[in-house]
């Protein structure tokens, strides 16, 4: 039994990374009249997920290791919408559209296939 505990409590790594929101940025994304509640339900959760582009200078604040500097990171729209209590067809739409308005970019990178980043 200790051995089974020692195990699940053992140390794992986890990278933190601290968003920063522009005043523009909320100004724009507050003003914009064209984003749904819906929208604006899965962009605060994703605040929470993803983040913006990191300029490669600002990379070793993080973390020296992080070789990913287009920052995009994939989205689990099935837990998305668990999370939110919505169906997945209405996640995928909210993140189109905030694609669509400016507030999240989609993208490739070394890491991910098909990935979103914050326009911030």
């Amino acid at each position: 039994m200790k051995g089974n505990i020692t195990k699940i409590m053992e140390r794992t790594e986890t990278i933190v990374y601290k968003t920063h929101i522009n005043e523009n940025f909320t100004t724009r994304l507050l003003m914009n009249d064209n984003l749904s509640k819906k929208d604006l339900r899965v962009c605060l959760f994703l605040f929470t997920k993803i983040s913006g582009y990191m300029v490669k200078d600002d990379v070793s604040i993080v973390d020296k290791r992080l070789k990913d500097f287009k920052n995009f990171q994939y989205i689990d729209v099935e837990a998305v919408a668990d999370t939110l209590d919505m169906k997945k067809k209405e996640v995928r739409k909210a993140i189109e559209h905030l694609n669509e308005e400016g507030v999240l970019e989609s993208g490739t990178s070394e890491t991910v296939r098909k990935g979103y980043r914050f326009t911030f």
